[in-house]
């Protein structure tokens, strides 16, 4: 792999990672894709926007 592919795949995971833990943070990425999951709602990923605001409201 060359550095630009290390680069785009880099900036693909990072994309992925901010999509899931700020968007639309663990309540709501569980619920669609590990329904059986629980995990600690005391979390700060686990609300949207790092628990700054809920948009599931």
């Amino acid at each position: 792999m060359t550095s630009r592919d290390w680069a785009f795949f880099l900036l693909g995971v990072g994309i992925l990672l901010f999509v899931k833990y700020i968007v639309f943070g663990l309540k709501e990425w569980n619920a669609w894709l590990h329904p059986d999951r629980k995990d600690n709602p005391q979390s700060v990923f686990y609300r949207p926007f790092l628990g700054l605001t809920d948009l599931t409201k």
